[in-house]
């Protein structure tokens, strides 16, 4: 078996179309996913966190009020 390993930063579009491309040719893609929590870094694992204590405590805003708020941004 010939395994092909990505190094580097890459943007994820480029991920995705290095991914299609090999399943275009007709390679198997197996990719990996990041299933244990250990494995997060751990200030993204702070912002999870911080982010599900937001929620239980009602400071959240509903992406309807983000997109208009996006959008009236745009618009000027």
């Amino acid at each position: 078996m010939n395994v092909v390993q990505l190094h580097g930063n890459i943007p994820f579009e480029k991920y995705q179309m290095a991914v299609e491309l090999l399943r275009v040719i007709g390679l198997e893609v197996q990719t990996e996913e990041i299933t244990e929590k250990e494995e997060l870094p751990m200030n993204v694992i702070q912002g999870i966190e911080k982010g599900k204590k937001d929620i239980e405590q009602g400071r959240v805003i509903r992406s309807e009020d983000v997109r208009k708020k996006a959008q009236a941004i745009c618009e000027n």
